[in-house]
């Protein structure tokens, strides 16, 4: 183990680890909502709720979690029937969140996307694909436990995110650790 006084000395540790082969996890208290995946994740249900809104899609196309450069997205967005596309998708993670409920549509996206395998693929992407999928769990929770639609729950989002900094965050709201097999 390797202990950092700030979480930017523990990051630098575990990047310098990996630069060398070497497999790492971090360990921290902080909020999964003040990760980028949970401002990426908000990006991503705005765009859902409003596919129809070209500034929104784009926005969630440019996410990690979606994995657009903007090179793809100007070639997608001048392309016609790709842009098309990308916009029937979104239109339809809408539709089966309206019939479903989040978590069907949340699944939904995951296949449509290819989130898993893309993300898989990164050297951060363990650490991504759980705050993703741990967001996603509180996501539920709180639309169960509030009966919130789609827009109740990104408006839920927006609030968590900017209340992430407030001291006396919940354990549940934590970081959960990526694996640490062969770490």
């Amino acid at each position: 183990a390797v202990l950092g006084r700030t979480g930017r000395q523990a990051r630098d540790v575990r990047e310098s680890l990996r630069a060398v082969g070497v497999p790492s996890v971090l360990y921290r208290t902080e909020s999964v909502f003040a990760s980028v995946e949970a401002v990426e994740l908000l990006h991503v249900l705005r765009a859902a709720v409003n596919p129809a809104d070209a500034r929104l899609l784009r926005a969630a196309l440019a996410t990690d979690i979606i994995g657009m450069t903007g090179d793809d997205i100007a070639r997608l967005f001048s392309g016609g029937r790709e842009w098309e596309s990308a916009i029937e998708r979104f239109f339809d993670y809408r539709d089966i969140w309206a019939r479903g409920g989040f978590m069907r549509m949340f699944h939904a996206l995951l296949r449509g996307e290819g989130v898993h395998e893309r993300i898989l693929r990164r050297p951060d992407g363990e650490r991504l694909l759980t705050n993703v999928l741990h967001l996603a769990e509180l996501i539920h929770r709180e639309q169960r436990k509030e009966g919130l639609g789609a827009d109740g729950i990104v408006k839920w989002l927006r609030g968590a995110i900017a209340e992430s900094e407030q001291p006396g965050e919940k354990e549940e709201h934590q970081l959960r650790l990526e694996t640490d097999e062969n770490a």
